[in-house]
């Protein structure tokens, strides 16, 4: 016999999310996905664009609501590309929303944390997919000075946040353009210069942003340029001379050494426009590795490490205590000489 069917479980619904502001009761309902958030619209007036101008229309129709206690209802609606927005159309209330195609966990949590800046409360970024997608809804919402200020202590409490900006920098650098954050573009921009055998900067599609990293990238060229020279002149200055055949065969030649420590860093080998296959020489591990010839106990490694230091600094601000050509950035260099003056925005410029 076969056995009895399960009964269905019956499924609870969300708990609504509520964000009260001082004395005042919330009054807005907001529906995203399935999960209810009641705000009030006071804030949202003071510190929203989209909302300051629905909620407060001049000479406009105020949007309504059917449930006591709330002034206007809200409610998700998918647009034709599949994007969506909050919408106070109640024939949106019961549309279906199968023809969103994306997380909706994902969106719903995103516009949570959004609430919460609105708010002044603390939340964290997770990620840099949560970064980007809570940046695109600051500029539909028209809270971009609002949030800004707040997504750098949301990052700093998610340990290794940058690991997850090093998956796609340049969307990351796109919204820090568009939150004008310094701190956030700056780090972004430094990780679009890596692998620097395969900068990230050249798919950008902003012709400003992509003009900008390329200053970025010539500059850190031009020290690279600058370190190579002193390193073949250590070359010349190290040979030895007026000394015995014995001591001339067990001297360790600086040309010697740095040609060895060159072909350890080989990267993968890289297939050619031509269709050739070829090696790649990781620079940055490349110039780490000369740094650590000065371990050893001879007299031209002292010059060795001074010459490539520039090189392995880093201004990487999420994470003080990584390296420039270890691990993860064994393909990178951190060292950017970016100014606030070469910000591709003016003082709280906001569009």
């Amino acid at each position: 016999m076969d056995p009895p069917l399960a009964k269905k479980q019956k499924i609870n619904p969300k708990k609504p999310i509520t964000f009260k502001s001082a004395s005042m009761k919330p009054d807005i309902y907001f529906e995203v996905f399935g999960q209810e958030f009641h705000v009030t619209s006071m804030v949202l007036k003071l510190r929203s664009g989209f909302f300051r101008t629905f909620l407060d229309p001049a000479g406009g129709k105020l949007p309504k609501s059917t449930q006591p206690g709330f002034a206007s209802e809200w409610f998700t609606r998918i647009d034709d590309d599949g994007a969506w927005e909050l919408s106070s159309d109640h024939q949106f209330r019961t549309i279906t929303l199968s023809e969103f195609k994306g997380s909706k966990d994902h969106e719903e949590l995103c516009f949570q944390k959004l609430l919460c800046a609105i708010h002044g409360r603390a939340y964290q970024l997770e990620n840099a997919d949560e970064l980007v997608t809570m940046t695109d809804m600051a500029r539909y919402y028209q809270v971009r000075p609002v949030v800004s200020p707040t997504v750098c202590a949301a990052t700093f409490k998610t340990p290794n946040f940058y690991t997850t900006i090093m998956n796609d920098p340049c969307s990351v650098l796109t919204s820090a353009k568009t939150l004008r954050n310094d701190l956030l573009f700056k780090d972004s921009l430094l990780l679009c210069l890596g692998p620097w055998s395969e900068p990230a900067f050249l798919k950008l599609s902003d012709p400003e942003l992509r003009k900008t990293a390329a200053a970025a990238h010539a500059r850190i060229c031009a020290k690279v340029a600058k370190v190579q020279p002193e390193l073949l002149l250590v070359n010349i200055k190290y040979q030895p001379t007026g000394q015995t055949k014995e001591a001339k065969q067990s001297y360790q030649d600086p040309a010697r050494v740095l040609a060895d420590v060159a072909y350890s860093c080989r990267g993968i080998r890289q297939l050619s426009k031509d269709g050739c296959w070829h090696d790649v020489l990781l620079l940055p591990i490349y110039y780490r590795r000369c740094s650590e010839v000065g371990s050893q106990s001879r007299d031209w490694t002292t010059a060795i490490r001074e010459a490539v230091a520039p090189l392995l600094t880093s201004d990487l601000r999420m994470a003080s205590n990584v390296l420039a050509g270890v691990g993860q950035f064994k393909d990178y260099f951190l060292c950017l000489d970016f100014d606030d003056s070469d910000l591709p925005w003016g003082p709280a410029q906001y569009e």
